[in-house]
């Protein structure tokens, strides 16, 4: 399934009485640290005080009457059918609010990956991604030629290897790199954007958009188009309906602005995962 609830068992335990008193206040701990369980948590209980307001047999009617028309309609066809999640006591409000959870979330899938789109987010990643090689090249021709001309100044020796070891793809290096060298200057912008741009390269998604979500989001960074083209790719791979709405936005940013150097891929990347405006 495209998008799911990785942490229902848990909030099933946790909401249903069944956890211990310490599982619940470490439980309670991550809540304060985790986005996405924060999230997810969110979703749980606005759900749950819809099928308390509706009550259940309603609410399993409802239910059992929309997934019997997306079966009708084939929309299962391109995407997995939602998985259901039940407790032993099937008749219980969770029960019910587990499969609530997942037809919703089946019916987010849609709306962003309508019928007969065959190209999942990996793919249309895979098609549109490539490392960063336009900003870097002037970028480091500046940076060796300031040191060039002060050689007395103290030369960013650090952030040079840094983005030399990127631009060889030598990942590794160049995110031991970058982060020495941020310990030193941390308010770097563009040492933020390789570090991000580096963490996409080790599947960090989720490190990589908290680097390059300030930078897209400042109109006053010189490369911010660059900022959100790749926030946009690491926000299609985590794969949640929020992070798939977000990369909507910035996606038709990018294609709706002829300056921003992204606009054709912005919009091939829409149209491969059926994203429409």
């Amino acid at each position: 399934m495209l998008m799911d609830f990785t942490y229902v068992d848990e909030l099933d335990r946790y909401y249903g009485g069944q956890m211990s008193e310490n599982e619940k206040t470490m439980f309670q701990n991550r809540l304060l640290q985790d986005p996405e369980l924060a999230r997810e948590n969110d979703m749980y209980q606005l759900l749950v005080q819809g099928i308390e307001l509706h009550g259940e047999k309603a609410v399993e009617s409802k239910l059992n009457a929309i997934r019997s028309k997306l079966q009708d309609e084939q929309y299962f066809d391109s995407i997995s059918e939602p998985k259901v999640h039940l407790m032993q006591n099937k008749s219980s409000r969770w029960g019910w609010f587990a499969i609530a959870a997942t037809l919703v979330l089946a019916l987010a899938a849609i709306l962003f990956f309508p019928k007969g789109n065959a190209v999942s987010p990996e793919e249309a990643f895979a098609r549109y991604y490539k490392p960063e090689s336009v900003v870097l090249p002037k970028l480091l021709d500046n940076l060796e030629r300031v040191g060039f001309a002060e050689p007395n100044a103290p030369a960013n020796d650090t952030l040079v290897r840094a983005l030399k070891a990127y631009e060889a793809q030598e990942y590794d290096n160049a995110l031991t790199q970058l982060q020495i060298y941020l310990l030193g200057h941390p308010e770097d912008q563009l040492a933020k954007m390789y570090l991000g741009l580096t963490l996409m390269q080790k599947s960090e998604y989720g490190k990589a958009i908290a680097q390059l979500g300030p930078l897209a989001s400042d109109d006053n960074f010189e490369n911010k188009y660059t900022a959100r083209w790749y926030l946009a790719l690491s926000l299609t791979q985590v794969k949640n309906a929020d992070s798939m709405r977000q990369a909507k936005s910035w996606l038709i940013k990018l294609a709706d602005d002829p300056s921003s150097g992204y606009a054709k891929e912005a919009e091939g990347m829409m149209g491969l995962l059926g994203m429409k405006r």
